[in-house]
């Protein structure tokens, strides 16, 4: 099965055209890139790979190289495997549903 990583401290202007390109091309190793809003200056997100050989080869290859001009980071993604439409809510989201129920209950 195929493997999702996550890249992070990608410009705040990426995006998913050139993404492919930095990681492969259109090559057919790439089955989707799921870009998430920029916060922070940076925009981050994910790039699902057909194998995890070639998800493999990305974070070997790209985590910690630059991109124009920022050092970017690409780990495998915790979620494992390939992304779900389900999963396309972002983590700061998660984090500010969670502490307006947190200060709901007080």
């Amino acid at each position: 099965g195929g493997q999702s990583v996550f890249v992070s401290n990608l410009p705040h202007d990426a995006n998913e055209a050139q993404v492919r390109k930095l990681f492969g091309g259109d090559g057919g190793l790439i089955q989707r890139v799921k870009l998430l809003p920029a916060a922070g200056g940076e925009t981050r997100g994910f790039v699902d790979f057909r194998t995890a050989e070639a998800a493999a080869a990305a974070i070997q290859l790209h985590d910690g190289g630059d991109h124009c001009g920022r050092r970017i980071a690409v780990a495998a993604s915790r979620r494992g495997g390939v992304a779900k439409k389900s999963d396309r809510r972002s983590a700061g989201a998660r984090a500010r549903r969670k502490e307006a129920r947190e200060a709901s209950r007080e």
